[in-house]
């Protein structure tokens, strides 16, 4: 598998991507998160590298938009890639199938390396403190709320968002991840609802930053100024997912153990 070429191909194309939360940052970790789902699930080695492909791949077609199924243009696009990088012939569609499957909870699953980028995506990358400024990001670039306010877009984009993240679209051996993770998103937009300080001042600084474009998501957590200790303790929370520290903890979560 040609992992680290395609890896040099998709960098530069994802540093251009249209929209700035779906850049090289998220899709690193979504590759990451699905590799290392595959593992603690119990897959093969195979599978794991299988899933980490798929990963770099998911988001290869994002257009800034909620009006496009953004999965199925990349499983487009993901199988043209994965043919020219020279793939075995045999392997493509199982790729291209996670990549297809990862936007929203198909049927079901057909294996652990089928939905593996879907964990990833929705249990890591669209759960926890960090979603909490990747959304609200989000709703202030996102073409669809051109011209609302933070206080107008960044309701509807949470209860949109929930829709693909019900608890019941998880095993029940995900459930405590689930919960830890789910907590997060669910404290800030009570609060902001609430006009709550520390809310406010989060949801308005990374709308303002979204809409702006001119900081990569990362660079916009990391600068931010909390102006309460519960605005400190999100940020802190996001950067050390960010940065790989919650992964012990989260394999605690899922196969226990102190």
């Amino acid at each position: 598998m040609n992992t680290e070429a395609l890896e040099n191909y998709c960098k530069p194309v994802y540093e251009k991507a249209p929209s700035l939360i779906h850049r090289w940052g998220h899709i690193k970790r979504a590759a990451v998160g699905a590799k290392w789902f595959v593992k603690i699930l119990g897959g093969t080695k195979e599978e794991e590298e299988l899933s980490y492909v798929a990963g770099l791949l998911h988001d290869i077609v994002r257009p800034n938009t909620e009006k496009i199924d953004h999965a199925v243009a990349s499983a487009e696009e993901a199988e043209k890639i994965l043919k020219k990088f020279g793939f075995a012939e045999e392997k493509i569609p199982l790729i291209v199938q996670c990549v297809r499957d990862h936007r929203k909870k198909p049927v079901q699953w057909e294996s652990i390396l089928h939905k593996s980028v879907f964990l990833s995506d929705k249990i890591l990358e669209q759960m926890g403190a960090y979603i909490v400024f990747r959304r609200v990001a989000y709703a202030g670039e996102i073409e669809d709320y051109k011209g609302m306010t933070a206080e107008e877009a960044i309701p509807i984009r949470w209860e949109n968002a929930l829709k693909k993240t019900e608890k019941k679209f998880f095993p029940e051996s995900l459930f405590k991840i689930y919960e830890y993770q789910n907590k997060w998103q669910i404290d800030f937009i009570e609060e902001f609802k609430k006009k709550e300080e520390w809310a406010l001042n989060l949801g308005k600084e990374l709308f303002k930053q979204g809409r702006e474009g001119n900081k990569t998501l990362e660079q916009a957590i990391e600068e931010f100024n909390p102006v309460t200790e519960k605005g400190k303790e999100f940020k802190k929370e996001a950067i050390d997912y960010m940065q790989g520290k919650k992964f012990i903890e989260f394999e605690k979560m899922i196969l226990g153990g102190n």
